[in-house]
């Protein structure tokens, strides 16, 4: 009764459940809408049509099915945020591979990460790009002065297990 009482608590509207959550997390997931959208929207990070196809061709040739080689060019298209969805096991970190292939032969630095350790390392083992925890890429900016250019992209592997704050700031730094 104290909770829901409470005048920081916000009912969600929609759906046949009652959702609730804060006004300071409300103030954090409405803020994250902006840098996402500009993300979404800057198309720095464009693979170039002869190396996209020739990763394609690649990918093609070596057993990716046609949902492995969309994800592949929707993430190589050069959107500032690209979003990959999928079952465990469907060949998400392996399309990566290819990814990583075309990115590097662009020019650009990959940066992965992921929520666990154990989701950095599949990332990494799956995909070849060089992965890390957020909370260590939080200690190498804070402790060794990590900083990122428009070369950078973040390949952030279990992205939906990230919470607000933390999605909040991963992508102001990627802004």
């Amino acid at each position: 009764a104290a909770v829901a009482a409470s005048p920081d608590l916000l009912r969600i509207e929609g759906g046949k459940v009652a959702l609730y959550t804060t006004r300071d997390l409300r103030g954090v997931e409405v803020s994250m809408l902006t840098p996402a959208r500009e993300l979404a929207g800057a198309y720095s990070h464009r693979v170039g049509a002869k190396i996209a196809a020739d990763i394609q061709a690649k990918a093609k040739g070596d057993g990716l099915n046609a949902g492995q080689l969309a994800a592949l060019a929707h993430v190589t298209s050069g959107a500032g945020l690209a979003c990959v969805e999928g079952l465990a096991g469907t060949g998400k970190s392996f399309m990566l591979k290819y990814a990583r292939e075309a990115w590097q032969a662009q020019g650009f630095n990959l940066i992965g990460l992921g929520y666990s350790k154990t989701a950095a390392k599949e990332l990494q083992n799956g995909s070849g790009i060089k992965s890390m925890t957020l909370a260590a890429l939080d200690w190498h900016i804070e402790n060794r002065g990590l900083s990122f250019t428009s070369k950078d992209i973040f390949i952030v592997d279990e992205a939906g297990m990230l919470g607000s704050r933390m999605t909040a700031k991963l992508l102001a730094r990627a802004k």
